[in-house]
């Protein structure tokens, strides 16, 4: 099935927003999603960017999905990885806030939630390909046959034992997004729908 030009920009626009969203969260210092904390934990413990991380564990769970699919790998998802890749370093160079003021962390926390939250709903609405993290939810309910909630909530708990790990960015952040992404998500993809069609 052909993919218009128009879905994907509508795709590539969600992600750059998304990333935007998740930078101003990282930059709050008050905790990240899952996979986001176990990205940081890594780039502290490496030297490496965040952004190259993303790159690395998505490139090993295209992969994974695949073997848990057991069919070739979405090769789309390497295009996926790298944008995601290069928005996410572009993110962190071009926002240089570190605060300990807590209204300020609380500004930059709740901004970046509703914002990544939008550019989610905005790139899941034009059906292109999920980003790796999102395809292993799906690929653990379907090897398994287990709920995709459950296995969501499998790939979190995961992720965040590695972050606890390597001392990721976990916090009062990491608590509030676990709970308030997804309904988020679903909030704006809801309205989207009436503005961008599901078409």
């Amino acid at each position: 099935m052909r993919i218009s030009s128009t879905r994907i920009v509508q795709y590539i626009v969600g992600l750059f927003i998304k990333t935007f969203g998740l930078s101003l969260i990282i930059r709050s210092n008050l905790g990240t999603g899952a996979w986001e904390a176990f990205y940081i934990g890594l780039a502290n413990k490496t030297g490496f960017s965040i952004g190259l991380w993303v790159f690395i564990i998505g490139f090993f769970l295209i992969w994974m999905n695949a073997f848990l699919w057991r069919r070739k790998p979405t090769y789309s998802s390497f295009f996926t990885i790298t944008i995601v890749a290069l928005f996410i370093n572009w993110w962190m160079d071009m926002i240089q806030i570190h605060s300990s003021e807590i209204g300020l962390q609380m500004s930059l926390f709740w901004t970046g939630l509703i914002v990544a939250s939008m550019g989610a709903s905005i790139y899941l609405l034009s059906n292109f390909t999920p980003t790796p993290v999102d395809q292993f939810m799906f690929a653990l309910s379907h090897r398994f046959r287990i709920s995709i909630m459950y296995a969501k909530t499998i790939g979190e708990v995961f992720a965040l034992l590695l972050a606890i790990y390597l001392h990721g960015s976990i916090g009062i952040g990491t608590i509030i997004f676990t709970f308030l992404f997804g309904p988020l998500i679903q909030f704006f993809m809801t309205r989207g729908q009436l503005i961008i069609g599901d078409k």
